[in-house]
This record gives C-alpha cells, structure tokens and sequence, in this order.
C-alpha cells in the first residue's frame, strides 16, 4: 500500500498463544471423535454411542467455527483453522467409502470362522475379532452372531454354508449376502 509515498506492506499480525491452543485442542478432540467413529463402524457397535459421538461433533463443529472465523479474520490463519474440517473429511471418506466396516471384517473374519464352526448358543456378551457379539443362535440352517450396530432392529452377522432360508411374506428376518457363506441380516420389529 501507499501512503504519502512511502510503500508499506500488510503485516500479519503474530497468532495469538491462547487461540493456537484453543484450535490445537479442538483438533485433537475432533480427531479423538472421527477415531471413534471410524471404530465404532468397523466393530459394528451400538448405534447409541455412535449418535453421542455424532452430537458431539456438532457440539465441536460449533466451538470450531467460531475459533476459525476469529483465527481468519485476526490473524489469517488459514493451516490451522482447517485442519478439523480435514479430519472429519478423512473420517467420513473412510466410514463412506466402506472401508473402516471391510477392515473391520478382515481382521475378525478368522475368528468368527472360528466360533461359527462350534457355534456354541449364548447370551452373554464377548469379543471375537473387532466385533461384540451381545449373543450368539443356532437355527437349523446355520449360526447368527448378533452385534449392537442395529438402531432399532437387531443385527449381525450369520453364518449359513447352506444360504439363508426362502423369505417368507411378512418375515422379520432379512439376509444380504456378505462374503462367500456369510451374510448380513436384519431382524425388524
């Protein structure tokens, strides 16, 4: 710029410590939210704490937005004001795109091969692979793993070597072929 013909140049002015901690912290705890996130699809966990992490990511979103409009207008920081929308950019391509459920499956499909060759009945709680199996049936076609990834209607995985049963009119059970001898379903209420 010119004034009375000496040229200066806009200065920024140096970012304040407060709101570099401020936007840091923020971050971090944008990125804990999109991990667990990521986590929760992958192990197919119960659908409540997924819409608790949902709410507070809108909670951040809303403390993020007002720290970023100051950072912008004050001190043209630019960096770090964007680093929680990549984040949750990178969180959403990952559970989109179908990736964090197929790792998910990857990692368990051992153990879940495992437990449907026993397929011992039960309705207590446990881990097997990433997945929590709130309890485990055997109907005369094969093993049904239910986990809590259902928000309404029961879900998981089923084991069924022989294919899922003939729907019939009104049935609550539903099946989607998954990988080879394993399938997805649904039990509606």
């Amino acid at each position: 710029m010119v004034y009375g013909g000496a040229v200066t140049t806009l200065r920024r002015r140096p970012t304040a410590k407060w709101w570099t901690v401020t936007t840091v912290a923020l971050a971090v705890l944008v990125g804990i939210c999109c991990a667990a996130v990521v986590w929760f699809v992958a192990s197919d966990g119960d659908f409540g704490y997924l819409l608790l992490l949902a709410g507070a990511l809108l909670g951040l979103a809303a403390l993020w937005s007002i720290c970023a409009v100051f950072g912008l207008i004050r001190y043209r920081a630019w960096l770090p004001s964007a680093a929680a929308p990549v984040l949750v950019l990178v969180a959403i391509a990952v559970v989109y795109s179908g990736a964090a459920e197929q790792v998910g499956w990857r990692v368990s499909k051992a153990a879940l091969e495992e437990a449907a060759a026993q397929c011992v009945p039960r309705s207590d709680p446990d881990r097997i692979g990433v997945y929590t199996i709130e309890w485990v049936d055997r109907p005369d076609t094969g093993c049904h793993f239910y986990t809590g990834g259902g928000f309404l209607d029961q879900v998981g995985f089923a084991y069924l070597p022989e294919g899922p049963p003939l729907e019939r009119r009104g049935s609550e059970t539903t099946y989607r072929q998954y990988d080879g001898s394993w399938y997805r379903f649904v039990v509606s209420w």
